[in-house]
């Protein structure tokens, strides 16, 4: 439908016949696409091996480590991952970042592919080069170059993590987007997620299946061993406690933002703190957007932004992390933060976790399940508070809601079938595919 004649139809019809009209126009074109993956899905369960991609564009997003793994160590799969561009960024610093990913993922022995080949400065047309069959995006909204994005990839088998766990009363970002319902696949974290993901899809969510989260499995699996992640303190004699900082992005005080973030109230005092205890460990463990937020303010800029970024990272007891954080979470003692996924995940750790108030409101901007694990956390409004829960909580170990955290995370956050997330997802690719129920 041309832009001319939507605008035709608009001025002849009332809205709500419209709105219907739009409706039915996508259901008919869902309706096509599902029929184009089921036979998709037959034609690949005859071919000797399946690749399966993993359009990447910010490494700290990177939820399927285990499942590339498994379908690493599976002779039907090839799993690979293709970096992709964030294209809010400028552009000699957008190539860069991907750079920075390539080589991350390259030497942890990834088979890793860049989009962009710089030395004929040309991006790569992934369908004709690399060929999927099966691909899982990191992230659902529009943030790359459009050949990148689901709309090129309608009738293929398209799968999705959410990048963070939805907790965030903004849900319409999350399960209202076109790109949800074009989804072959969209793996949910909970029972309640998925009610939610309901509520937004008029006639189709046999698209949606829970899994759980495959960002806990790390924290569920008692076989795991994290790795030394942390800096030793030379400051001390004995173990120092370590203290993760987690701030959002969401900065802005634009109407319509997020605006969860405190780094512009307490940047400072972390700063100082760092200074001033030289006992304790310190993780910055910032979003990854929030880095080019600042780039973007007057009273920041790249200048200010890079120098404090390299204050953490440079300092005996104080460390920066901007990819991996599941062995930070681990080996920690507590999280202080603003981040909304990383209220369920940091919780699966055990140890207390201090949420930090921008405003008196935070709680009524989170969704129903995101308020169950907001009210198991401690909560701050002011530095005073921060010092608080430093003293009493994480030196004194006076941290008495930890039997009601534990108990959620018992009930709640594990998978109902008593499986880890990603062997659900693993298994559900089995059963399409491989004939394995």
């Amino acid at each position: 439908m041309t832009d001319s004649l939507k605008k035709t139809l608009s001025f002849f019809l009332p809205s709500d016949l419209l709105l219907f009209l739009k409706k039915l126009r996508f259901r008919l074109l869902l309706t096509k696409i599902r029929n184009k993956q089921k036979k998709r899905i037959e034609r690949l369960k005859d071919k000797e091996q399946i690749k399966v991609i993993f359009i990447l564009i910010h490494k700290a997003v990177w939820k399927y480590d285990r499942l590339y793994k498994l379908l690493e160590n599976d002779s039907r799969f090839l799993p690979q991952i293709v970096v992709c561009p964030y294209t809010q960024l400028e552009f000699n610093y957008m190539i860069s970042e991907m750079d920075d990913i390539y080589n991350h993922f390259k030497n942890k022995g990834y088979n890793v592919v860049n989009s962009y080949h710089d030395e004929v400065a040309k991006w790569i047309d992934i369908k004709k080069e690399v060929k999927p069959d099966i691909i899982f995006f990191t992230n659902p909204h529009n943030l790359t170059k459009a050949e990148y994005y689901i709309h090129n990839f309608r009738d293929y088998i398209t799968c999705y993590v959410p990048y963070a766990f939805v907790v965030i009363g903004l849900t319409r970002m999350h399960y209202g987007q076109r790109f949800h319902s074009l989804l072959w696949k969209y793996f949910l974290e909970t029972d309640e997620h998925l009610s939610i993901y309901k509520s937004f899809q008029d006639f189709d969510y046999g698209n949606a299946k829970v899994t759980g989260y495959p960002a806990l499995d790390s924290f569920f699996d008692k076989e795991y061993v994290p790795k030394a992640v942390w800096k030793k303190n030379s400051s001390v004699e004995y173990p120092a406690k370590k203290i993760i900082w987690a701030p959002h992005h969401s900065i802005a005080d634009k109407e319509g933002s997020l605006m969860y973030s405190t780094f512009l109230d307490y940047y400072d005092y972390f700063q100082k703190f760092a200074e001033q205890n030289r006992h304790i460990q310190i993780a910055f463990k910032p979003h990854p957007i929030l880095k080019n937020a600042l780039y973007q303010r007057s009273d920041w800029g790249k200048e200010r932004t890079d120098e404090y970024y390299n204050y953490w990272a440079i300092n005996p007891n104080t460390q920066l992390e901007e990819s991996d954080y599941v062995d930070l979470f681990i080996e920690s003692n507590a999280l202080i933060h603003d981040s909304a996924s990383f209220m369920a995940e940091y919780m699966c750790t055990g140890h207390p976790v201090l949420f930090l108030k921008r405003s008196d409101d935070i709680r009524d901007r989170i969704n129903s399940f995101g308020q169950k694990l907001y009210d198991l956390h401690y909560h701050s409004s002011s530095e005073s508070e921060i010092t608080e829960f430093i003293q009493d909580v994480i030196l004194k170990g006076n941290d008495n809601r930890k039997s009601e955290r534990d108990l959620f995370v018992e009930k709640t956050l594990k998978p109902s079938n008593g499986k880890l997330a990603t062997i659900n997802i693993y298994e559900e690719l089995e059963k399409q595919f491989k004939g394995v129920v």
